[in-house]
């Protein structure tokens, strides 16, 4: 992790005033995870969790196997932290720790779009990623919140040879793309139905890939509570 850039996020944090009276905020959604793959259908039980805690100089945060620290930044945020591919929603085929540098920004109706690097820690499946996110809340109709998310990465050459992956083409090559168009009902409640359905794309060894349908069905958890309250 660049120290240059360390650097920068910490001055960012110092300089500007992080939202610390919001309430801190936890989210657990357990649900079936279904895609269609060459072979037929797979479907897991997957959990995600999503927390923050804001402080008068950034918050801390748990984002679906990721964890670190934001900032406020100029037309959004900065962030470091660290990712477990198996969790992660941008994990590869490899189970792996990453370490992540990412700048988002502001989008109307609460949505975030955001861009990254993450460095492979450790000498196994070496390589970088760009990452690519993006967060966009739809509408809400008949008190169901509609919205729309894209999540995707690009594999450096190295990275791509750790996996067995295609080694042509430019220094990044795209490694995986997720698209989901998602429901939750109801929108203003402690417990929430989820439902979600779109695409992957994923790079194979050989010089392959393979796609499909994918579907979400799930229950989420939400609370909020200031800090030194419990509620």
């Amino acid at each position: 992790m660049p120290t240059r850039a360390l650097f920068v996020l910490l001055a960012l944090g110092l300089s500007q005033a992080a939202l610390a009276d919001e309430p801190d905020a936890l989210s657990i959604t357990i649900g079936a995870l279904s895609r269609k793959v060459p072979g037929g259908i797979t479907t897991r039980l997957q959990t995600m969790v999503e927390a923050h805690h804001d402080t008068a100089y950034g918050r801390g945060y748990i984002d679906d196997g990721e964890f670190g620290w934001a900032v406020p930044a100029p037309g959004g945020f900065a962030a470091v932290g660290v990712a477990n591919e198996r969790l992660w929603g941008y994990g590869g085929p490899s189970s792996s720790n990453m370490a992540l540098l990412r700048y988002g920004f502001d989008l109307p109706q609460d949505g975030t779009l955001s861009f990254g690097l993450a460095d492979r820690i450790g000498s196994h499946t070496p390589g970088k990623l760009a990452v690519f996110g993006l967060d966009q809340p739809i509408t809400t109709w008949r008190n169901t919140d509609w919205g729309f998310s894209y999540w995707g990465t690009a594999a450096d050459r190295t990275r791509r040879e750790s996996l067995g992956n295609a080694s042509y083409g430019g220094e990044y090559r795209l490694e995986q793309g997720n698209w989901m168009l998602t429901a939750t009902y109801p929108s203003k409640a402690s417990w929430q139905l989820v439902a979600g359905a779109g695409t992957r794309w994923e790079a194979r060894p050989d010089n392959g890939h393979q796609s499909g349908w994918q579907t979400l069905l799930g229950i989420r958890w939400n609370a909020q509570f200031h800090a030194g309250t419990g509620s």
